[in-house]
């Protein structure tokens, strides 16, 4: 795979500064603009067949086009047949890249549905948690999470990765199925059952459909994804939800 790395995206934007000041405006659609951009995501995708591609437009720099992949953006330019990683900056120091991406988690966020979640908490900051049960950084972020429990609502998705963790959905099921699913979450999390232990349930299997519908539009490709307001945090970053939480 041909890679530009940040270095030459910094240096194309600045080069390009006369375009920062609009560069948050789309440009206006034509017919023929809209082929052009139907022909590179062609490219794009005929190309780099493993991307999975979320959405794809024009980027701020010409010739340069943004792909929305999962829960981030990179840029392709199909002239050279080049992936670009890194960001887009305006004259005054704002990322372009970054603003772009919040407004696609704002989109995002207004299809998932917070009534389906497993409900954790009642605190003034809320947390939507992707998370698989055998994930070692998801019971990570638990533990951390449990001691933060009177700041948080937690709305949990159950996210199992099953070609890492071919017997997390059964944990989740076994949450989703029992008399006391918050003590069930606990006991999971912590590794405190065996397999042998584990119940499932018709409703536990709607639920767990749910949640992975949610997480499909969300575009979740790893666990945990942690959604503070509207920033994503893909892993444990526990200096960044430790920000979040901050009084």
């Amino acid at each position: 795979m041909r890679i530009v790395r940040t270095a030459v995206l910094t240096a194309l934007a600045l080069e390009l500064t006369s375009l920062s000041l609009h560069a948050s405006e789309p440009p206006p659609t034509t017919p023929l603009a809209t082929e052009i951009v139907d022909q590179a995501r062609e490219k794009l995708q005929g190309t780099f067949l493993r991307l999975h591609v979320n959405d794809f437009g024009e980027s701020p720099i010409p010739g340069l086009y943004e792909v929305v992949t999962g829960n981030a953006i990179i840029y392709f330019h199909p002239q050279k047949s080049l992936l670009v990683f890194g960001e887009i900056y305006a004259q005054d120091g704002r990322s372009l890249t970054r603003a772009r991406l919040q407004q696609v988690h704002r989109k995002k966020l207004q299809a998932i549905d917070l009534s389906a979640a497993f409900v954790i908490g009642s605190g003034a900051k809320t947390i939507i948690e992707f998370t698989d049960p055998e994930c070692p950084f998801c019971q990570r972020f638990h533990a951390y999470a449990k001691a933060q429990a009177l700041r948080l609502t937690r709305y949990v998705f159950f996210t199992p990765i099953r070609r890492l963790h071919p017997n997390a959905h059964k944990k989740a099921l076994h949450v989703l199925c029992a008399e006391d699913g918050h003590a069930a979450f606990e006991a999971v999390f912590e590794n405190k059952l065996g397999y042998g232990e584990l119940v499932s349930c018709e409703q536990g299997q709607r639920w767990l459909a749910r949640h992975a519908q949610m997480a499909n539009q969300f575009g979740v490709q790893a666990t945990p994804t942690l959604v503070l307001d509207d920033v994503v945090v893909t892993g444990f970053d526990q200096a960044r939800i430790a920000h979040y939480l901050q009084p």
